[in-house]
Protein backbone atom coordinates (compact mmCIF):
# COMPACT_ATOMS: atom_id res chain seq x y z
CA UNK A 1 0.00 0.00 0.00
CA UNK A 2 1.33 3.43 -0.90
CA UNK A 3 2.38 5.96 1.71
CA UNK A 4 -0.15 8.53 0.47
CA UNK A 5 -2.95 5.96 0.57
CA UNK A 6 -1.93 4.91 4.07
CA UNK A 7 -1.86 8.52 5.30
CA UNK A 8 -5.25 9.19 3.73
CA UNK A 9 -6.68 6.07 5.37
CA UNK A 10 -5.28 7.01 8.78
CA UNK A 11 -6.74 10.51 8.47
CA UNK A 12 -10.04 8.98 7.34
CA UNK A 13 -10.18 6.65 10.35
CA UNK A 14 -9.22 9.43 12.78
CA UNK A 15 -11.93 11.74 11.46
CA UNK A 16 -14.48 8.95 11.47
CA UNK A 17 -13.59 7.94 15.03
CA UNK A 18 -13.86 11.57 16.15
CA UNK A 19 -17.36 11.78 14.63
CA UNK A 20 -18.41 8.41 15.99
CA UNK A 21 -17.45 9.38 19.53
CA UNK A 22 -20.16 12.05 19.39
CA UNK A 23 -22.90 9.54 18.62
CA UNK A 24 -21.57 6.19 19.92
CA UNK A 25 -20.17 4.99 23.23
CA UNK A 26 -16.32 5.03 23.13
CA UNK A 27 -16.00 1.24 23.16
CA UNK A 28 -18.51 0.91 20.34
CA UNK A 29 -16.76 3.60 18.28
CA UNK A 30 -13.41 1.86 18.76
CA UNK A 31 -14.94 -1.49 17.79
CA UNK A 32 -16.47 -0.02 14.61
CA UNK A 33 -13.15 1.56 13.62
CA UNK A 34 -11.27 -1.70 14.26
CA UNK A 35 -13.74 -3.64 12.12
CA UNK A 36 -13.55 -1.06 9.35
CA UNK A 37 -9.74 -1.11 9.43
CA UNK A 38 -9.78 -4.90 9.14
CA UNK A 39 -12.26 -4.72 6.26
CA UNK A 40 -10.17 -2.07 4.52
CA UNK A 41 -7.08 -4.28 4.85
CA UNK A 42 -8.95 -7.16 3.23
CA UNK A 43 -10.26 -4.84 0.52
CA UNK A 44 -6.78 -3.61 -0.38
CA UNK A 45 -5.42 -7.17 -0.34
CA UNK A 46 -8.11 -8.22 -2.82
CA UNK A 47 -7.69 -5.04 -4.88
CA UNK A 48 -4.00 -4.09 -4.66
CA UNK A 49 -4.31 -1.41 -7.34
CA UNK A 50 -7.32 0.27 -5.70
CA UNK A 51 -6.95 3.94 -4.81
CA UNK A 52 -8.25 5.75 -1.76
CA UNK A 53 -11.11 7.05 -3.93
CA UNK A 54 -12.02 3.45 -4.79
CA UNK A 55 -12.07 2.69 -1.07
CA UNK A 56 -14.40 5.65 -0.47
CA UNK A 57 -16.72 4.47 -3.26
CA UNK A 58 -16.76 0.97 -1.76
CA UNK A 59 -17.16 1.88 1.93
CA UNK A 60 -18.63 5.38 1.78
CA UNK A 61 -17.34 8.72 2.97
CA UNK A 62 -17.29 9.73 6.63
CA UNK A 63 -20.69 11.45 6.56
CA UNK A 64 -22.40 8.49 4.88
CA UNK A 65 -20.90 5.99 7.31
CA UNK A 66 -21.70 8.14 10.32
CA UNK A 67 -25.33 8.56 9.20
CA UNK A 68 -25.72 4.84 8.46
CA UNK A 69 -24.27 3.89 11.85
CA UNK A 70 -26.43 6.47 13.61
CA UNK A 71 -29.56 5.07 11.93
CA UNK A 72 -28.57 1.55 12.97
CA UNK A 73 -27.99 2.75 16.53
CA UNK A 74 -31.40 4.43 16.61
CA UNK A 75 -33.06 1.26 15.32
CA UNK A 76 -31.26 -0.76 17.99
CA UNK A 77 -32.21 1.73 20.67
CA UNK A 78 -35.87 1.37 19.71
CA UNK A 79 -35.59 -2.39 20.15
CA UNK A 80 -33.70 -1.92 23.40
CA UNK A 81 -36.29 0.58 24.66
CA UNK A 82 -39.08 -1.92 23.94
CA UNK A 83 -37.21 -4.70 25.73
CA UNK A 84 -36.44 -2.32 28.60
CA UNK A 85 -40.14 -1.41 28.87
CA UNK A 86 -41.17 -5.09 28.87
CA UNK A 87 -38.61 -5.86 31.56
CA UNK A 88 -39.84 -2.96 33.72
CA UNK A 89 -43.44 -4.06 33.23
CA UNK A 90 -42.58 -7.62 34.25
CA UNK A 91 -40.80 -6.37 37.37
CA UNK A 92 -43.79 -4.17 38.22
CA UNK A 93 -46.23 -7.07 37.84
CA UNK A 94 -44.05 -9.33 40.00
CA UNK A 95 -43.77 -6.60 42.64
CA UNK A 96 -47.55 -6.11 42.70
CA UNK A 97 -48.17 -9.87 43.02
CA UNK A 98 -45.63 -10.10 45.86
CA UNK A 99 -47.17 -7.10 47.60
CA UNK A 100 -50.67 -8.61 47.38
CA UNK A 101 -49.39 -11.96 48.69
CA UNK A 102 -47.58 -10.29 51.60
CA UNK A 103 -50.65 -8.22 52.40
CA UNK A 104 -52.83 -11.33 52.34
CA UNK A 105 -50.34 -13.18 54.56
CA UNK A 106 -50.24 -10.23 56.97
CA UNK A 107 -54.03 -10.12 57.15
CA UNK A 108 -54.14 -13.88 57.82
CA UNK A 109 -51.64 -13.48 60.67
CA UNK A 110 -53.60 -10.53 62.09
CA UNK A 111 -56.81 -12.58 61.90
CA UNK A 112 -55.10 -15.53 63.61
CA UNK A 113 -53.80 -13.28 66.41
CA UNK A 114 -57.25 -11.75 66.85
CA UNK A 115 -58.85 -15.19 67.08
CA UNK A 116 -56.24 -16.30 69.63
CA UNK A 117 -56.92 -13.20 71.75
CA UNK A 118 -60.67 -13.79 71.51
CA UNK A 119 -60.26 -17.40 72.71
CA UNK A 120 -58.17 -16.25 75.69
CA UNK A 121 -60.79 -13.67 76.64
CA UNK A 122 -63.59 -16.26 76.33
CA UNK A 123 -61.67 -18.78 78.51
CA UNK A 124 -60.96 -16.10 81.14
CA UNK A 125 -64.63 -15.15 81.21
CA UNK A 126 -65.73 -18.73 81.67
CA UNK A 127 -63.38 -19.21 84.63
CA UNK A 128 -64.96 -16.37 86.54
Amino acid sequence: MGIMKEKALNAYFKKLEKRLRRTQPPKQAHKIIAQLQCSSGCYFEEHPNASFEDFIREFGDIEELDLALLENTQDLSKLTDTAHFKRKLLILVIAIVLFVKLLDYGLCIADHIEQANTEIIQKETIIY
